[in-house]
């Protein structure tokens, strides 16, 4: 996957790029927002957002709430916990600054691309859903447990990586108020069900 998707990148020629898989959908009209915060901030290199999960039919089922962007939290969560590569779009100029996704890892490359990223890049972060996230049972890392697991491994050994890196510490504080973040009105549902499992489990 991430070798088509470098194939891709090598073949950019406009100003900004994405990747969106092929069960996901942009929020409509979104294109023009994604535009004009790029154009009020010329130095902004990453402009991303939230995401709206919904089902095989199409319908919502919650919004994803990110925490303000912090690298720190991003390394230590062990997965992509504030930014998402199906809702992010990026200059062209970021290729060749970040190059690459890392084709070592079959599952995980984004999150360590993103990591990349934050690094090294100004990124922008919008108040609102950019992407439909599609959760199905037929989901590379979503509905399947075998490459759920490998992400999940994936996704620590790189994280175990940059914490050498860069010597981060904690983020427990960060972790709390993300998770405070998602108790939303429009995410009442959700919340339900998951509680009335977690109670009946």
């Amino acid at each position: 996957m991430y070798d088509a998707i470098n194939k891709g990148m090598k073949l950019v020629t406009g100003d900004i790029w994405a990747c969106l898989n092929t069960d996901d959908q942009y929020i409509p009209d979104i294109f023009s927002t994604i535009v004009d915060e790029f154009k009020k901030q010329p130095e902004t290199e990453v402009v991303y957002g939230n995401l709206e999960y919904v089902n095989e039919k199409g319908n919502f089922e919650r919004e994803l709430y990110l925490p303000k962007f912090d690298i720190d939290f991003l390394i230590l969560t062990k997965a992509s916990a504030n930014i998402y590569q199906p809702a992010a779009f990026l200059r062209k100029r970021v290729i060749k600054k970040i190059g690459f996704f890392n084709t070592n890892y079959n599952y995980a490359s984004d999150y360590d691309y993103f990591i990349r990223v934050g690094l090294n890049c100004k990124l922008k972060q919008i108040e609102k859903p950019v992407t439909k996230f599609t959760l199905h049972d037929n989901s590379i890392t979503w509905g399947n447990k075998k490459t759920a697991s490998v992400q999940k491994k994936e996704s620590e050994e790189i994280s175990t990586k940059y914490i050498k890196e860069t010597k981060k510490k904690s983020i427990r504080c960060a972790l709390f108020l993300h998770y405070i973040k998602q108790m939303k009105l429009k995410n009442l549902k959700y919340l339900s069900k998951r509680l009335l499992k977690n109670i009946l489990n």
